[in-house]
């Protein structure tokens, strides 16, 4: 069999990608009542040498508002990771559920082989701002497996509570993949979540890390077809404390 080249195949997503992103601001999947987007969470990633904090600030652009994320993310040397998240913080308002969604996340990695790392993890909180303070919960399981330094699969099981959901459905599955074009420094990461809740949907971001401490990334989420939530086009950009001599 011959080798397949993770690069020819992902040049079409990525083109999508860029393409779609500045016409999420302007396009709805959604009816005419949608009640606007809001961030669909992606679990965190095992970092090979990358101990120390993160801070990534990412604005979400969607049809008639402009949302802020900011996420503070801790991985100790022994595969721990605490997180810190303040999602959908209104910019421009326009969206009516979930502001100022805010979460504590704790993962810890395993890693048997090399290769392979499973997480097990959990994100807990509430929306702070709003009339009712509901209990968010977040719960996954998964594994991703290093096929070489281009190509990285994942895949694992999510459980999520009625309040953050939206709907009785509390199980689903989750796949992600992230293809380095040039490892360390331009890749693209992509993760599907299953079913149709307010958690559903997929994100697909393009990165570059031209030097650290700094990286950046643009892309786009995709709500699932039958809710609520528009498309939302994304933009981050992520600090190393580490690097900044903040190795805390």
């Amino acid at each position: 069999m011959m080798p397949v080249n993770y690069r020819a195949v992902l040049w079409g997503p990525m083109a999508l990608v860029l393409i779609l992103v500045p016409f999420g601001p302007a396009y709805s999947g959604s009816s005419e009542h949608s009640s606007g987007g809001h961030r669909i969470r992606v679990t965190p990633d095992y970092e090979e040498n990358e101990a120390g904090l993160l801070f990534t600030e990412e604005p979400n652009i969607y049809r008639n508002a402009l949302d802020n994320n900011t996420f503070l993310d801790y991985q100790t040397a022994d595969s721990w990771d605490f997180g810190v998240y303040m999602l959908n913080m209104p910019v421009v308002p326009g969206s009516v559920n979930y502001d100022w969604d805010s979460y504590i996340s704790i993962t810890k990695f395993f890693l048997p082989t090399p290769d392979l790392t499973i997480g097990l993890g959990t994100q807990n909180g509430t929306t702070v701002f709003s009339s009712q303070h509901n209990y968010h919960n977040f719960d996954f399981a998964k594994a991703a497996y290093q096929f070489d330094e281009t190509f990285t699969a994942s895949s694992g099981v999510f459980y999520v509570n009625n309040a953050l959901s939206g709907t009785s459905q509390n199980v689903g599955f989750m796949v992600g993949f992230d293809i380095h074009l040039i490892p360390d420094r331009f890749w693209i990461e992509m993760d599907y979540q299953s079913g149709v809740t307010q958690v559903s949907g997929s994100v697909v971001n393009v990165f570059y890390k031209p030097e650290k401490p700094y990286g950046f990334y643009l892309g786009v989420q995709v709500p699932a077809a039958t809710t609520s939530s528009d498309f939302i086009g994304t933009l981050g950009v992520m600090v190393y404390a580490k690097e900044l001599g903040l190795d805390l």
